[in-house]
């Protein structure tokens, strides 16, 4: 009788992990885990920031955000950030990395863009000057609007009251114009493999690529884009869109509008973009990618964030 009543048990045993097993591989979760599109983790980093702008992670993890007349920085495994001591910032906008690990920051108010030494200690204003001898650098009054580096060390500005894209190759005095583009906006971003990529409004919302950082470019029609503030690419060579909607309710009989941020993804060659699956993003402002695609945005929607979206495995 005792070995029936074992025998029963072990059998309902088996029976249970085997129901658990099956309930545990056909839960819904999992199809939408796989629909994830590439982030899944989402937090925010513990800097509190002043008007957030510009946001860039250098090789090591640290993480430098553009505030009001400061540069933060957050250092890889730390909860204690810190305005770096540079004297010369009026109203730090973009920062963008070169290659020996020197740090450029758009410097709105004074027109200008600053080169920061590696170890911070240094800071010297970029010569804009043309072959005709003009200086690009004044002739626009939003040169801090936008800039990027490729590996090579070759800087590239949007400056969108001119309708202009500027290049300057590295350690050159000589600045040169890429291309005049009409309806230009501030993003700009550079691939792994110097492509250069920007936005005009109209009359169609479109990216163009500047293959190699050469003109002419390729256009890429997006027509569901609002407001895009910010763009990136990682490493695989995806572009990754901010785009800001500015939504308008009168349900209380009071005029409101809320900013609504959406993320998108357009992998190499593709012409529609994957939105990525998040909300409550705030009012994006800028965004990057570290080495390991690993993304990280600024919010300036309420008292200034600076947000981390962790790949998934």
């Amino acid at each position: 009788m005792k070995a029936r009543l074992s025998m029963r048990w072990l059998v309902g045993v088996v029976v249970l992990v085997g129901v658990v097993i099956t309930v545990w591989a056909c839960w819904p979760s999992a199809p939408r885990a796989e629909q994830a599109t590439g982030w899944q983790v989402q937090a925010d980093l513990p800097m509190l920031v002043t008007g957030p702008k510009g946001v860039v992670v250098d090789r090591n993890g640290d993480v430098y955000v553009a505030e009001s007349e400061h540069i933060q920085r957050l250092s890889a495994g730390s909860f204690r950030p810190e305005r770096l001591p540079i004297q010369e910032l009026k109203d730090p906008s973009n920062v963008a990395f070169g290659p020996a690990g020197e740090l450029y920051v758009g410097d709105y108010s004074l027109q200008r863009i600053l080169r920061i030494s590696a170890d911070r200690r240094t800071a010297v204003a970029l010569s804009f000057t043309d072959a005709a001898g003009q200086d690009l650098s004044t002739a626009g009054s939003a040169m801090d609007a936008g800039i990027a580096v490729d590996h090579a060390g070759t800087l590239f500005a949007t400056d969108p009251e001119k309708s202009r894209i500027i290049k300057l190759a590295a350690g050159s005095a000589t600045a040169e114009v890429l291309a005049t583009v009409e309806h230009l906006r501030p993003p700009i971003a550079v691939s792994d493999n110097g492509d250069v990529v920007v936005f005009v409004s109209d009359p169609v919302p479109t990216l163009l690529t500047f293959r190699g950082g050469k003109s002419p470019a390729v256009p890429t029609p997006i027509p569901d884009l609002k407001f895009l503030s910010a763009i990136a690419i990682d490493h695989r060579g995806n572009r990754l869109l901010a785009d800001n909607d500015l939504e308008f309710s009168s349900a209380d009989g009071n005029l409101t509008s809320t900013t609504t941020a959406r993320l998108w993804r357009l992998p190499p060659e593709a012409v529609t973009p994957q939105r990525l699956p998040y909300t409550d993003l705030g009012e994006v402002v800028a965004l990057t990618v570290d080495s390991s695609d690993t993304m990280y945005y600024t919010d300036r929607s309420t008292l200034g964030r600076v947000v981390r979206l962790t790949p998934m495995g």
